[in-house]
């Protein structure tokens, strides 16, 4: 009997082990996040502090990083190849919250809360010497009220996205205040404006798919979840703060705010309180 139980526990033993060294291969073989992407981390700069609001790659290899505190960053030799450290220069400052940047044609573009900015360094010192607004858009002075981009489209135009603005007495009900709240713009160089979509409630991530542009947008009123949109022209995705905008004259958007709330319950029935004396 004795001899059994010690069998057993010897069988045991050996299984455990056999898991282990089992476990420890699949270990070995399981793929890591640095087998795909090399991560660098850059140093900064003591008494700099970054809060990238947008990073974009530049030709030459350095980084460009817009931050939420109104400035723009070039990083040089950003992977610090060779052993030699990265570099940062001050291209641009104050500017207001800028959140993503893009290049074309040696400048670089980005959005601020306002308006599409065009930032050239004429003279080669890495440092901006105009600052050029492209178009510029209304602000009701809200918190939220950021705007993201822009998107290079094929066409060499830009994407800008905007946030709708938070109701006062409603806090978490978004407001269109201000035309283009909500909306996506379509902005050429020659600081044309062409509104190009509406239901957005804070659209902070965009791009490109097959030249077909697409937005991620942030839960909360009317956005059940985070989701992505395909968005063409003219198309209305989610949040109808915008549709306050639809009859405007360049808009392509045909729903209008009557009609939507004619078929879904605005959910806006007001209580009112009294007091009792006891």
């Amino acid at each position: 009997m004795m001899n059994k139980i010690i069998h057993n526990k010897i069988k045991v033993i050996a299984l455990l082990i056999v898991i282990a060294f089992t476990q420890i291969g699949i270990a070995q073989n399981t793929h890591k996040e640095e087998d795909y992407y090399r991560i660098t981390k850059v140093p900064t700069p003591e008494g700099v502090k970054v809060e990238g609001g947008g990073v974009l790659s530049l030709p030459d290899g350095s980084i460009a990083v817009c931050t939420r505190r109104g400035d723009v960053w070039i990083i040089e030799n950003p992977t610090m190849a060779n052993g030699y450290p990265s570099k940062f220069i001050k291209f641009a400052s104050g500017l207001h919250e800028p959140l993503g940047l893009a290049y074309k044609n040696g400048a670089l573009y980005t959005a601020q809360r306002g308006e599409l900015t065009k930032l050239v360094d004429t003279d080669g010192d890495r440092i901006a010497d105009v600052y050029e607004t492209v178009y510029a858009w209304p602000l009701s002075t809200h918190y939220h009220e950021y705007s993201f981009g822009p998107v290079l489209s094929p066409d060499n135009a830009f994407f800008v996205t905007a946030n709708v603005a938070f109701g006062s007495e409603e806090w978490w009900r978004g407001e269109s205040r201000v035309p283009w709240r909500g909306w996506t713009m379509k902005i050429y160089e020659d600081g044309k404006m062409e509104p190009w979509a509406t239901g957005m409630r804070s659209p902070a991530g965009y791009g490109l798919i097959d030249d077909e542009l697409f937005y991620t947008d942030n839960q909360g009123d009317w956005v059940g979840s985070g989701g992505l949109w395909h968005l063409p022209k003219g198309v209305f995705t989610a949040h109808p703060a915008g549709l306050k905008w639809s009859e405007h004259q360049d808009s392509p958007i045909q729903l209008t705010e009557e009609a939507f709330y004619s078929k879904i319950d605005k959910r806006q029935v007001k209580k009112k309180w009294t007091l009792r004396k006891t």
